[in-house]
């Protein structure tokens, strides 16, 4: 069987995904992201249109408080009138005009990483000048307070809508400029170390912040999946039902028409089941589903994009991705010869006394307008050429659709 080429770099599918879902929920905490690499791609990729609308939140709050600074300015700040053509030249001439591209920018391209990059250089461009206004009045006898630059920092930390180490390297960043600006201008005295205090407690709070949320959102997302995954489960055999494999194979053969490699689509059926039921009762078909179930989820279908379903009553349904048609071959005859094998009794079935399959096997590379449910039809096909064949075997599904 061929190797899995570029799979390992997906997260996996199926109950394997579910499984990697739980460990992650119940996880020791982790502030900077998931420990699956795959997984915490596929959270930022999903997480960007939202963090796009913070932004755009983050960016029209600029326009509002730096448009209007000229108004408010003069009777808030006090600012002499020598350092107001300063202000407006920083206020309306830079960080209105980055905001406004900025929100342009998060609007019509709000799954771009340059995006992303474009508002945290925007974000530590805003502070730099924040901390520049506020040391420029030094030598005319007037300062920004403080509270503003902090309020500042705290509101970029939480709206900007970046990965959080990415929001806590700005926060170290932030803070030794506006420690620097300070040392530089005041020198080091008293008045410096009580800035270090108030600075230290500004990152400490808007840090612990950033990641709780940062932490409660990843967790909510978890749990969403893990749900919509979990209803999705076939509560008597344990593997993925119908919604999900259909789900789950849509991204597989999109991957696979992508790269040009095969999937095998094996389709399993208990022979004579309803014979099984009439003769041993319900109690004896529901163990014999389980037994199959639990069969197929230790030994096969065990790679990232491989898949293992119940897709109706008796009907199983395995998928291997990238695989060679010989092993895929392989893997269907030992699938027959493995139920047989369980040896579950069944003596209503004319063929032997023991639980059978037939199995179908398609096999190929999924053609561009071809879904996973006519791949499973041919499966189908090959499966009722075994049943017609006399049962307790498999058949392969010829190449044309």
């Amino acid at each position: 069987m061929a190797g899995v080429g570029r799979a390992d770099r997906v997260i996996p599918i199926g109950l394997e995904q579910l499984n990697l879902l739980l460990g992650e929920l119940d996880a020791r905490w982790r502030p900077c992201g998931f420990a699956d690499r795959a997984l915490e791609r596929r959270y930022n990729d999903e997480a960007r249109p939202r963090r796009a609308r913070s932004r755009i939140a983050m960016f029209t709050l600029a326009i509002a408080v730096f448009g209007l600074a000229p108004i408010y300015g003069p009777l808030l700040l006090h600012t002499p009138a020598e350092m107001r053509q300063l202000f407006r030249l920083v206020e309306l001439g830079l960080i209105v005009p980055m905001s406004v591209v900025g929100i342009v920018l998060n609007w019509r391209y709000p799954d771009s990483r340059l995006v992303s990059a474009y508002t945290g250089g925007v974000s530590l461009g805003f502070f730099g000048l924040l901390i520049m206004l506020r040391y420029a009045g030094v030598t005319a006898g007037f300062a920004i307070p403080f509270e503003t630059v902090a309020i500042a920092l705290i509101v970029v930390t939480l709206m900007s809508g970046l990965r959080s180490w990415m929001t806590l390297g700005g926060l170290l960043i932030a803070a030794a400029a506006l420690l620097a600006a300070e040392a530089a201008y005041n020198g080091i005295g008293e008045r410096f170390w009580w800035s270090v205090v108030a600075t230290v407690v500004t990152c400490v709070f808007a840090a612990f912040t950033e990641i709780s949320l940062d932490q409660s959102t990843r967790r909510a997302w978890i749990t969403r999946q893990v749900a919509e995954l979990s209803g999705m489960r076939d509560g008597l055999t344990g593997l993925p039902n119908r919604a999900w494999f259909e789900r789950d194979a849509a991204r597989v053969l999109a991957q696979a028409r992508r790269e040009q490699v095969p999937v095998s689509v094996i389709l399993l059926d208990v022979d004579h089941f309803k014979l099984l039921n009439d003769s041993l009762g319900h109690a004896a078909g529901d163990d014999c589903l389980r037994r199959i179930g639990a069969l197929l989820i230790e030994r096969y279908a065990q790679r990232p994009l491989d898949l293992r379903a119940r897709i109706g009553g008796e009907e199983f349904v395995v998928l291997l991705y990238d695989a060679d048609l010989d092993g895929a071959r392989q893997a269907t005859e030992q699938m027959v010869r493995d139920v047989r094998s369980l040896g579950l009794p069944h003596p209503g079935s004319p063929l032997l006394d023991v639980v059978t399959i037939s199995a179908g096997l398609a096999h190929g590379v999924p053609a561009e307008n071809e879904d996973i449910w006519r791949l499973v039809a041919r499966a189908d096909r090959a499966l009722y050429a075994a049943k017609r064949g006399g049962r307790n075997r498999w058949c392969e599904a010829s190449e044309a659709a």
